[in-house]
């Protein structure tokens, strides 16, 4: 995995659990960046297709 794309995951992360949105605005505002790093839309896929919710 590149250095790019781990910092994509990261930033990714950051904004989808460490910000003071709720978690389907922040996956919402990380699903932008799913044309530049297909890793983030992976990312924003699974949390939107879980049923379950996720967790932190």
């Amino acid at each position: 995995m590149s250095l790019d794309v781990r910092r994509a995951l990261k930033k990714a992360y950051r904004k989808i659990f460490q910000s003071d949105k709720t978690i389907s605005e922040a996956v919402q505002e990380a699903g932008l960046e799913v044309n530049q790093v297909p890793e983030v839309g992976h990312l924003v896929k699974f949390i939107q297709d879980s049923e379950r919710g996720v967790t932190t």
